[in-house]
């Protein structure tokens, strides 16, 4: 697992805070990466979680991909909501 650093705690403020909750998980906000593909930055493992695109403002649900970064009581079991924005930004 990655260290908490200062620069981790920006970006969790940044692009790993959730906006929201729904069906008792919460909903974060993504960015664009590329054409494909979108992110946020995980305030569990402290690493961008990549996923495919989804359209402008539509939320939906996302498998954790820090299983194996972080032990099991720390990360997503349920998983989380993407919100896509339309914000892009390059990793």
């Amino acid at each position: 697992m990655r260290r908490f650093t200062k620069k981790v705690a920006q970006l969790i403020e940044q692009y790993g805070t959730p906006v929201s909750f729904k069906e008792g998980l919460p909903v974060f906000k993504a960015v664009q990466i590329n054409p494909y593909q979108m992110a946020f930055y995980c305030p569990r493992c402290y690493r961008w979680q990549i996923h495919g695109i989804d359209p402008i403002g539509e939320i939906h649900h996302r498998s954790t991909h820090c299983s194996t970064y972080t032990p099991t009581n720390t990360r997503y079991e349920n998983g989380y909501f993407l919100f896509f924005g339309g914000e892009e930004k390059k990793l």
